[in-house]
Formats: structure tokens, C-alpha cells, sequence
């Protein structure tokens, strides 16, 4: 069989549902869209989970699936200087771009194995790990919720791609600020969630703090 072709993935999405994920990472991609792979991805969403996929290798703005699924985050690749990486699709296959040229990480060899890959599918879990801080910072939050906060701490990487300005989604992932945005929303909340109740006939005030 070829090594390059994931027979069963949608299959394995379907579990991470049905077992309670929060996050799901999918670094595979096709060029055509299908039914059964837009259901369980509006499955997902449904149930509350974060979608994060790989926007494709090919160079291109044709569009790739899941990617470009309503609800899915697609993600690009850039290199180490904010460069979108040459094999990275664009366009509206991406949300955000994140690293995804010569990322080291493990390797289906054996249980001990790891090289340095590059790939719009080493980019896309970096995604995933941002909304995993995200969700464990406030774990309330819904996928739009989320997504939001990815894309609201994105970096402009325009200057470094004036080629590809308006084709690389929000930009650059940065982790910081996004943490940052989550924390400072979580205390603007705190901070203005205490009401009075003045009970009938009036005493001292009650505060209830929700």
C-alpha cells in the first residue's frame, strides 16, 4: 500500500468525537470534497470540538479538504523568517499560518525514531497545540471561541510575503498574545461579574458572585 494515503482518517476523527476530545489535529488532506468527511466535521463542531487541518503541500490555492470545511482551522506553513514555505498552499485553504519547514518530530519507523520534516502537516499541529493552552486557559470557550483567540493574536507577516498579502489568513500564530487576549478577557469577566441584590425589605447588600 502506499504510505502516502491514509485509508481509514475520517474513521479516526469520528472517535476523537465520540471519546471527548477537545482538540483535533488532522494532518492529512484531499482535493475533493465528500459527505461523509463534511458530516463528521460538522459532527465535531457540533460537539463542541476544535478542528485544526493541514492547508496542503501543493503550492497552490486550489482548494484542499478538510481545510477548507466550514469550522476548520487550515493552517500554512511558514520558515524560520516568516516566509510562507514554498510548498505551502494559500488562499482560502488557510487560516492562520504557523512553523512548518524542517520541524523536528517523531517518525514511523520505530518507537524511538524522530527527523526534521517540513510540511503544512507540521504546521498544523502547532495550531492545535495553540488551542490547547486556549481551552485550558478558559475551558468554557466554544471552537469559535477559540478560533478567535488564534487568529486575534496572529503576527502580520505581509512585509516578509508581499507577494501573498490577503492570502495567508490572519498570519503568523503567536502563542503569547493569544494567551494574552484569553487571560485579559478572563479578568475584564471576573471583574464585572459580581451583582448586588438588594432583598425586599432592604438590609445590608448581598453580593453573589457568579
Amino acid at each position: 500500500s502506499n504510505p502516502g494515503i491514509l485509508t481509514n482518517a475520517y474513521d479516526g476523527v469520528y472517535y476523537a468525537v465520540t471519546h471527548h476530545a477537545n482538540i483535533i489535529n488532522m494532518s492529512f488532506f484531499a482535493d475533493a470534497p465528500d459527505s461523509t468527511s463534511q458530516s463528521v466535521m460538522q459532527y465535531a463542531y457540533n460537539s463542541g470540538i476544535v478542528c485544526v487541518a493541514a492547508g496542503g503541500n501543493n503550492s497552490s490555492s486550489i482548494l484542499v479538504y478538510p481545510a477548507t470545511y466550514p469550522h476548520v482551522i487550515g493552517v500554512g506553513a511558514t520558515d524560520q523568517n516568516d516566509v510562507m514555505a514554498s510548498f505551502s498552499n494559500y488562499g482560502t485553504n488557510v487560516t492562520v499560518m504557523a512553523p512548518g519547514y524542517n520541524i523536528f518530530s517523531t517518525i514511523a519507523v520505530n518507537d524511538s525514531s524522530y527527523n526534521y520534516l517540513s510540511g503544512t502537516s507540521m504546521a498544523s499541529p502547532l495550531v492545535a497545540g495553540l488551542a490547547g493552552l486556549i481551552v485550558s486557559e478558559n475551558p468554557k470557550l466554544n471552537p469559535d471561541q477559540v478560533k478567535y483567540y488564534i487568529q486575534a493574536g496572529c503576527d502580520n507577516i505581509d512585509l516578509e510575503n508581499p507577494a501573498y498579502i490577503g492570502q495567508m489568513g490572519s498570519g503568523r500564530i503567536n502563542a503569547y498574545k493569544s494567551l494574552q487576549l484569553v487571560q485579559q478577557d478572563l479578568n475584564n469577566y471576573n471583574n464585572n461579574s459580581v451583582i448586588n441584590v438588594f432583598p425586599n425589605p432592604s438590609n445590608n447588600t448581598c453580593n453573589i458572585r457568579f
